[in-house]
């Protein structure tokens, strides 16, 4: 078997037999004689995410992290989260982790991730539609002389256009 085909890949990888591993080292070895593209579809990256959110609990079980039967807490920003205990790397030792929730609900979850999803099929659209913008392109015109300090003079009532000490600290 010679070539880079993906088919001749698929004829040749049979796992299961004895003389795997010297039948790929041949066909490998074979591609810079005989190479040849492999066959793929240019796809957009928003379909990754046209999935059915639902095998990703599997079998019905919803007691996983923030849907599971665990108290919640919030922290000062009003975030939501639990506390899970886990082994180190080495197994050495136990640390506690903080897991912040994003969504009240799986419905919440399929929800805000389907929003997502089709915000980034609006964004693709919109940029296939009117193509990229370099940050060259944009021009803004100069103000008028002391428009910067302009209000300054105007909250300040004075005419010196330089903030006080107390207005850059506020």
């Amino acid at each position: 078997v010679q070539g880079g085909s993906q088919r001749i890949a698929a004829a040749i990888t049979q796992f299961y037999t004895p003389n795997f591993g010297t039948s790929l080292r041949a066909w490998l070895d074979s591609i810079n004689e005989f190479p040849k593209a492999f066959e793929f579809t240019m796809q957009f990256v928003s379909d990754l995410f046209d999935m059915n959110f639902d095998l990703l609990f599997p079998s019905g079980v919803t007691d996983y992290g923030c849907f599971g039967r665990r108290t919640l807490q919030t922290d000062a920003h009003g975030k939501r989260f639990y506390t899970e205990s886990v082994t180190v790397a080495n197994g050495s030792a136990q640390t506690t982790e903080i897991r912040y929730c994003d969504f009240e609900s799986q419905d919440a979850m399929r929800e805000g991730l389907a929003n997502r999803r089709h915000a980034l099929e609006r964004a693709i659209a919109v940029y296939l539609e009117e193509g990229a913008y370099a940050t060259r392109d944009f021009n803004i015109q100069a103000g008028e002389p002391g428009c910067e300090t302009a209000e300054l003079a105007l909250l300040d009532g004075s005419n010196s256009g330089v903030p006080s000490w107390t207005d850059m600290i506020s």
